[in-house]
């Protein structure tokens, strides 16, 4: 039995078993604990050690488990199958397992409190890249619908949803000029309406004074005079108001016999 402690305290020279902690050697029903790294010494224990499947004990993987020694002090207990028979334990204390515990737990907390940080990061960078724009975006069409084409600059910037409020913009600029351009022109068509009805004013009041004067002088005896503002009459009718482009022979003969009465009395 001895050979087969040395045989594997051979195989444990070099590692370090620290004074609060113990390895246990089972050999069938017979336990040993070794001492100074250097020796197995056959001893009692009061743990309940890891009991493995001895048809094929090689395919046993190491098992932790925890448990209370003499003092009542909290243990883990870390076992495995060497071969047949043969298991190696190492009781550690609970203590040395727990500052693990915190930094694993303190490397977890940090790891939330980092995603938790990036996920407020990018929920206040989409806000303020997609959200507000698109909510500025969303008014100002409203101020459009309404008849509101000021311009906002604010809208403007150099990301995808800026160029849209740069599009915007214009789009006010555009309607805004074509509205003073409509605006210009109906102005213009008024104008020019008001003075096609002063052309048609003032040969209607040339006509009617020429009648005035024509029945005067009938009245009175005049008939060259007559005979003058009647001519006069026909022929400034026929230049104002014949937009004709061929006129007639007839017409024509017509205006230059009122144009000869005129002359005549010239």
């Amino acid at each position: 039995m001895a050979a087969a402690t040395n045989l594997i305290t051979d195989k444990l020279k070099g590692y370090n078993v620290s004074e609060d902690s113990a390895v246990y050697l089972t050999l069938g029903d017979n336990f040993y604990i070794l001492e100074n790294s250097k020796e197995f010494i056959k001893t009692k224990h009061n743990f309940q050690f890891i009991k493995y499947n001895t048809s094929d004990p090689t395919s046993q993987k190491s098992i932790a488990a925890t448990a209370r020694d003499d003092s009542g002090k909290k243990v883990v207990i870390v076992s495995y199958p060497v071969r047949s028979g043969i298991t190696l334990t190492q009781v550690i204390p609970h203590s040395r397992i727990m500052p693990q515990q915190g930094a694993w737990v303190l490397l977890l907390v940090l790891l939330c409190g980092l995603i938790f940080a990036l996920a407020m990061f990018i929920t206040y960078s989409l806000d303020k890249n997609i959200s507000r724009p698109v909510a500025k975006l969303r008014k100002k069409i409203k101020a459009i619908s309404q008849g509101d084409f000021s311009i906002d600059t604010t809208l403007e910037s150099d990301s995808e949803l800026g160029m849209v409020g740069e599009g915007i913009n214009k789009l006010s600029t555009n309607v805004v000029l074509l509205m003073d351009r409509r605006i210009d022109d109906e102005k213009r068509r008024r104008e020019l309406e008001y003075r096609m009805l002063q052309s048609q004013i003032n040969p209607h009041f040339l006509y009617n004074t020429l009648n005035s004067i024509k029945m005067m002088a009938v009245i009175q005896g005049f008939n060259g005079i007559v005979e003058m503002t009647t001519s006069l009459s026909h022929l400034l009718m026929s230049v104002s108001k014949d937009l004709r482009k061929v006129i007639p022979l007839r017409d024509e003969i017509a205006l230059l016999d009122e144009y000869i009465i005129i002359q005549k009395y010239r």
